[in-house]
């Protein structure tokens, strides 16, 4: 029997031109791939779940069980997200 956790297989998504937060980070209009994983760094790009819908930031905190996100263009952040919440990191942004 393997024992191995395996993580959950990468998620592909496309994000919308409209939003302006991330937009120099040069994803407006791109597909994207993103990747669950279990602890999250100050600078990662995350997906996170809203009420809005999902929203992609950059995590400029961690602590234990929770990021703090904010868009590069945004004035004030999002607060802290549980972990749980965190639909995955940016690996990738495709063509």
């Amino acid at each position: 029997m393997n024992s191995d956790i395996q993580s959950p297989p990468p998620i592909h998504a496309h994000v919308s031109d409209s939003s302006c937060s991330m937009l120099g980070a040069g994803l407006g209009g791109k597909f994207i791939i993103i990747k669950k994983l279990q602890t999250y760094s100050v600078g990662d790009i995350v997906c996170f779940k809203s009420f809005r819908g999902s929203i992609i930031h950059r995590v400029t905190h961690v602590k234990h069980g929770y990021v703090f996100t904010k868009g590069d263009h945004n004035k004030n952040g999002d607060g802290w997200i549980p972990i749980e919440d965190v639909e995955g990191k940016l690996i990738e942004i495709l063509k």
